[in-house]
């Protein structure tokens, strides 16, 4: 397995548990449709670079790449 076959890999293992997880949190069931899109966009930015998207400031920095891969305006 190469480098980038490895950083998929571990990835996908981590947006796996983020998800499986999801259902333990308080209140979940209550949560908009637009907390949940908020939430999986979030967990999805921490699996591709945690170091880079975590916490607020990171989300922030995700949302900008998503609007690019989109091909949005930011």
């Amino acid at each position: 397995m190469n480098d980038e076959q490895k950083r998929m890999k571990k990835a996908i293992e981590y947006l796996q548990k983020f998800m499986n997880t999801y259902d333990q949190q308080y209140g979940y069931l209550d949560y908009r449709d637009e907390t949940l899109i908020d939430d999986v966009l979030y967990g999805l930015g921490v699996a591709l670079d945690g170091s880079e998207y975590r916490m607020a400031n990171g989300f922030r920095k995700f949302q900008k790449r998503l609007r690019k891969h989109l091909g949005a305006k930011p």
